[in-house]
């Protein structure tokens, strides 16, 4: 298509296919009706054809105009990297993953490694859901426990989705694993960053797409030896 015929955007709610021309709304429609949608250019300059767009977008739901399109798309990142990574690797919705400590632990670890592979590439994250993002990154683990408030008040409206990654596995398909936690992985070994936590979720997920099946909740466990060596008390904490 080229870049001259290319504009970006990303998504503020869910939902699930369930047959052709039928799908269901898993994120609460007051999501759809004020962060449905964020869009922007490459080059981030505000062309007049963003407002056009915007205008169709709007049938849908709220849609704002962004300069920042880099820091959308690696905010947008975190939120798929982190409940979709950890819904495709336990076979689980997002509000399982919401009401779990243990998992929730893993969770802000992966977060924190996104933020930190997006500030290595010069990338800030931009507000999403209404909320500035990088308040997720961590200074060590004992800062965790005080993440969970802003997470259940973004990803609360979403508790009934289930990740697309996980539906593609329910189907027997290849899933897009390697273009969300396998690109936090790719961009914090060209950064020098550090990103075990996203190198699980992307080893667990490829397990169950290569025998073309599903996890499940215990899968939980494979975690234990990073929570071992980077969050033994907190995990145990909240």
């Amino acid at each position: 298509m080229g870049r001259g015929r290319t504009i970006g955007g990303a998504v503020g709610f869910g939902a699930t296919w369930l047959k052709p021309g039928v799908s269901s709304l898993t994120s609460s429609y007051e999501s759809v009706e004020k962060f449905a949608f964020e869009i922007g250019e490459m080059d981030g300059v505000v062309r007049p054809r963003l407002n056009v767009v915007r205008e169709y977008l709007e049938c849908v739901g709220k849609t704002e105009i962004r300069a920042n399109f880099m820091g959308i798309r690696f905010t947008k990142l975190l939120m798929n990297a982190t409940f979709s990574g950890m819904s495709a690797s336990l076979g689980c919705t997002f509000g399982d993953v919401l009401e779990n400590a243990k998992a929730m632990t893993c969770l802000a670890f992966v977060a924190d490694e996104c933020i930190k592979a997006a500030h290595a590439r010069g990338v800030r994250l931009v507000e999403m859901q209404g909320e500035d993002l990088e308040f997720f990154e961590l200074n060590s683990a004992a800062d965790i426990p005080a993440k969970m408030p802003l997470y259940r008040k973004i990803w609360g409206p979403h508790v009934k989705l289930k990740a697309s990654m996980l539906q593609d596995l329910e189907k027997g398909r290849d899933c897009e694993i390697n273009y969300i936690n396998g690109v936090v992985r790719q961009q914090g070994r060209a950064c020098g960053v550090a990103t075990p936590f996203n190198d699980k979720i992307v080893e667990l997920v490829t397990e169950a797409q290569n025998r073309r099946g599903v996890n499940d909740f215990s899968y939980l466990s494979r975690f234990d030896g990073l929570l071992e060596k980077y969050a033994k008390d907190v995990a145990l904490a909240f």
